[in-house]
């Protein structure tokens, strides 16, 4: 009884095989018929015709695949770059008024001291333009006392 023979569709192996593994001869055996022979060749060759044509087309789409995934890890590689960027220009605005704000808080403390120290000032000069005042007053009170002293 003749084993039955199989294809392998590992592309690494070439040769036929019976359903044993044993590489068959497939030049033809001499029991068999020429005809029987040239029907098995056929076949597979058929065979194998189909199992390329499969292997084509599953390249041809795990090609188109990678292709897609390539455009994919574009797409993301150029949207991560214009998310650094934009983190970058946020990292130096933040920066920048940060040191803003802080001249304008020195600023403001600067002016707060000034504003004390004129606030002093300012009650300092009135303490004495009172005082200046009341020595006038009382001078003239004097002044004005003598003078009508004086007239009677």
């Amino acid at each position: 009884m003749q084993a039955a023979r199989t294809l392998k569709a590992d592309p690494s192996r070439s040769s036929l095989t019976n359903g044993t593994g044993a590489v068959e001869n497939t030049s033809g055996n001499a029991r068999s018929s020429s005809s029987e022979s040239a029907a098995d060749l056929t076949a597979k060759l058929s065979k194998l015709r189909a199992l390329s044509e499969a292997d084509k087309q599953l390249i041809a789409t795990l090609q188109a695949k990678v292709d897609e995934q390539k455009k994919e890890l574009d797409n993301r590689t150029v949207t991560i770059g214009a998310i650094q960027r934009n983190f970058e220009n946020l990292s130096n605005v933040a920066a920048a008024e940060r040191a803003e704000l802080e001249q304008m808080r020195a600023a403001e403390s600067g002016r707060r001291k000034e504003r004390e120290e004129a606030s002093a000032e300012l009650l300092r000069l009135h303490a004495e333009l009172r005082r200046l005042v009341e020595k006038e007053n009382a001078s003239s009170g004097s002044v004005a006392a003598a003078q009508v002293h004086t007239h009677h």
